[in-house]
């Protein structure tokens, strides 16, 4: 009997530690989610249905954080350096993981070793594109443009990593440029 009361009792005094240590569903609270790059862009739009999909599922605010700059490094810093709590989630692209080690010396994050992907969530395409005036037909006629400094009056401003990296891209896969964007058609405004 008494080895019975004994047991009970330590049950009875653990009881309350266990519903000490259990925690709350997550989410408890809104959670913030990191876009590395401008409102109203691909990205932006991406994020925007994600987040309001999770906080359908989940009865909790998703808040969208635009951090551009930099071709993404900005906001993929800060996500990097999150506190890693559950509480703030990000979109990463292939700017930061891809394209920006490629394209800078020095990243203040490392996209192997500080950030894990675990759910692709769109495909987004990116055109080169050019104003049908310029005398180019192809991506080769275009860097040769750009490479003479006679066709430049003033100093050429810096050009966007994916801008770069699409000539980079062209040179190991050519495509003219016609064949790439046959028709005047725009998107259809993503901005809400």
């Amino acid at each position: 009997m008494k080895r019975r009361q004994m047991m009970l009792g330590t049950l009875a005094a653990a009881a309350p530690l266990s519903v000490s240590l259990a925690q709350p569903a997550w989410p408890a609270k809104p959670v913030r989610f990191i876009v590395p790059f401008a409102p109203g862009g691909g990205t932006d739009s991406v994020s925007r249905l994600i987040c309001d999909q999770l906080g359908r599922s989940f009865n909790q605010s998703f808040v969208i954080d635009n951090k551009g700059g930099a071709g993404g490094n900005i906001g993929t810093v800060e996500l990097a350096r999150a506190a890693p709590d559950g509480y703030t989630l990000g979109l990463i692209s292939v700017a930061s993981h891809t394209l920006n080690p490629m394209l800078y010396t020095r990243l203040p994050y490392d996209p192997d070793k500080d950030l894990i992907a675990i759910s692709r969530v769109a495909l987004l395409a990116n055109l080169l594109g050019v104003t049908k005036s310029l005398p180019v037909n192809d991506v080769a006629e275009l860097i040769a443009l750009c490479k003479n400094p006679a066709n430049t009056p003033s100093p050429r401003p810096v050009p966007a990593p994916r801008c770069i990296s699409a000539a980079s891209c062209s040179r190991r896969w050519p495509a003219s440029i016609s064949s790439m964007c046959p028709t005047r058609a725009r998107a259809p405004s993503t901005a809400t």
